[in-house]
């Protein structure tokens, strides 16, 4: 008999908590919706048993906590109920899913949810969306990709290829880098930064000269072709900006002594000098004689 109490007590409560959270739309907080209050206590052979409501109101508060805690958990993942524009819900109703937090009448009450809306609402938290308002962009902006794979908004004078938002796959991460995608985790194998590596070694050893502009896209290219140079470089520095200029091609070059570099790296394929305060307006280069077919072109950045 004890037994059979027990199971119906706890039916009981599994009902409540199942009803309230169907009905939680309509009438607010699980606790609200209870109508039972105060005790049931009769003998039992030798035993006193005891139903009392006050385990019930218990349960449903569990029950609303539960909500809030499920809504505060994936609010931190990025992913929001929204009453407003979303991924819809199957059993959502008006209720969908959003990646940017929602606000005013679009604000979603946690105690409002039902258990199967939660549930989706944790497996939409494992999806990508493709709308670009999802990662902070005004709605109708387009992506572009540069030569060196990374992004930007705007296409240029490059006639730059427009990007669509899709699932990363191993190879579009970083190796050893982790993320989750449609529910799976998965690790980077870094195939598109050797990809992007191997395209800027072959620019760096075709004509004759490394050609760099692929990979400098934001360089200045000043003087085209530099062997043989021996004047002011045709550019006006702004004194006191950090300078970078990197001869794109195997010859050397040399800087009047009035303004030598801070660093310089001399390679087979290009050289780069780093000047962390550039002091002058113009800059007098010389840059030796080609040889054997080999040229040079000159790429700046000043910051």
């Amino acid at each position: 008999m004890k037994k059979r109490i027990i199971s119906a007590v706890m039916a009981l409560a599994l009902m409540a908590g199942t009803y309230s959270v169907a009905m939680a739309a309509d009438q607010g907080t699980t606790t609200g919706k209870l109508k039972s209050h105060g005790k049931i206590v009769y003998g039992d052979a030798n035993e006193e048993v005891v139903i009392d409501s006050l385990d019930l109101y218990m349960l449903a508060e569990q029950v609303d906590q539960v909500r809030v805690n499920v809504v505060k958990q994936l609010g931190k993942m990025h992913t929001f109920f929204t009453a407003g524009k979303g991924t819809a819900l199957q059993s959502g109703g008006h209720i969908g899913v959003a990646y940017t937090e929602p606000s005013g009448k679009d604000f979603v009450d946690p105690l409002s949810l039902d258990l199967q809306t939660m549930v989706e609402g944790i497996a939409a938290s494992q999806r990508f969306s493709s709308d670009v308002r999802d990662y902070g962009y005004p709605a109708g902006t387009k992506l572009y990709q540069r030569a060196d794979g990374s992004l930007t908004t705007e296409r240029g004078t490059e006639n730059l290829p427009e990007l669509s938002i899709k699932e990363a796959k191993p190879e579009n991460l970083s190796a050893g880098t982790t993320a989750w995608v449609q529910g799976k985790l998965i690790l980077g194998t870094g195939t598109d930064n050797k990809t992007y590596m191997e395209k800027g070694e072959a620019a760096a050893s075709s004509n004759g000269a490394g050609d760099l502009s692929n990979i400098f896209l934001n360089f200045n290219k000043v003087g085209g072709w530099m062997s043989g140079f021996n004047d002011t470089i045709p550019y006006t520095f702004t004194p006191g900006k950090s300078l970078l200029i990197v001869l794109d091609g195997p010859l050397d070059g040399t800087f009047d002594g009035a303004n030598l570099p801070d660093s310089a790296v001399v390679g087979q394929s290009f050289s780069m000098f780093y000047w962390r305060s550039n002091p002058h307006s113009s800059i007098k280069l010389k840059v030796e004689d080609a040889y054997g077919g080999h040229n040079d072109l000159l790429l700046l950045k000043e910051w």
